[in-house]
């Protein structure tokens, strides 16, 4: 049983306004980049609100500042979630949010944020998909890909579809995974029991790489692909008790960690790639979790380059 707080006095509010600080200390954080109005969409429960009064504030980053565009429920009521799908449609041009959770409900449904104020989509048939699921855009089919209780699903610009696959991917809670568009290949980062594995989908199966690996386990990791390398890179997320910053570039066949000059501070990060100026943002991570504990917040930004993380 699921029991949300409600009340009737709750209004919602639009902004334009500048916060150099950024969101700050929300979890559930998910970021996707608006292409065709060059800002990066950001939303994230804020955790030091009381249970009842929890928001999912909407925020903007204009590769300058922080913009808080909307607060509390709105007047479509998406309040109070989090671990949600964010991305953006090339085709629609809307960025899309679908099937959050909040303690144990997962939500069912599917909204789209136009820059103003966020819509449902009352035919887009969501699957509940499970806690913290993988998932990337696919950016030669112009679809995004999700990967959830052992299940793929594709975004028809619409509506869900789910993928029948010879090969199941084996996801797992806190799986990562990018879309390689030279390889066409999603690139899924998951644990098959033994330890990490990465595995590949081409849009009709999925295929297991055998790669030998150094890489440690993780969760919760930053991935997508540097079109400067040409190769998928992987960042950060959470070990056991304690947050990682290594970096690690996938090409296929083989992983090769970078040192690069400059690194974030250890931690799970909200991520998105900006194809159009070639650059990963970061932002908004924590790092140590524990039941129901994430004690340290890390308000920061960053950008890869290809080379190295500019804050």
């Amino acid at each position: 049983l699921v029991v949300l707080c409600t009340s009737s006095s709750f209004s919602y509010y639009t902004y334009n306004q500048v916060d150099p600080k950024g969101p700050g200390n929300r979890i559930g954080g998910q970021l996707a980049y608006d292409c065709h109005r060059d800002v990066f969409v950001f939303v994230g429960r804020d955790l030091l609100m009381s249970s009842c009064n929890e928001t999912l504030d909407t925020w903007e980053f204009d590769n300058d500042n922080w913009l808080l565009k909307l607060a509390y429920p709105g007047s479509v009521d998406i309040w109070r979630r989090g671990e949600g799908v964010l991305f953006y449609d090339t085709i629609t041009q809307r960025t899309v949010y679908s099937g959050a959770w909040y303690q144990g409900y997962y939500y069912q449904d599917t909204v789209i944020w136009d820059g103003l104020d966020w819509q449902f989509l009352p035919d887009a048939q969501t699957p509940a998909f499970g806690y913290k699921v993988a998932y990337a855009w696919d950016s030669v089919r112009e679809k995004c890909v999700v990967v959830s209780n052992d299940e793929t699903w594709e975004w028809n610009n619409s509506f869900w579809q789910q993928i029948s696959t010879s090969t199941l991917p084996g996801s797992s809670a806190g799986d990562s995974m990018a879309y390689d568009p030279v390889r066409q290949r999603m690139v899924l980062l998951t644990n098959d029991g033994t330890g990490h594995c990465i595995k590949e989908y081409d849009g009709t199966d999925w295929i297991t790489s055998t790669a030998v690996h150094q890489l440690p386990d993780r969760t919760e990791c930053v991935m997508f692909f540097d079109e400067t390398l040409q190769k998928t890179i992987i960042f950060g997320g959470l070990a056991t008790f304690s947050g990682l910053n290594d970096t690690w570039t996938w090409d296929g066949t083989s992983l090769v960690q970078l040192s690069p000059t400059h690194q974030p501070t250890p931690g799970s990060y909200a991520s998105t790639y900006n194809g159009d100026e070639n650059y990963c943002l970061i932002t908004q991570g924590y790092s140590v979790e524990t039941h129901h504990d994430f004690t340290h917040f890390i308000s920061e930004t960053w950008k890869w380059d290809g080379s190295d993380w500019v804050s």
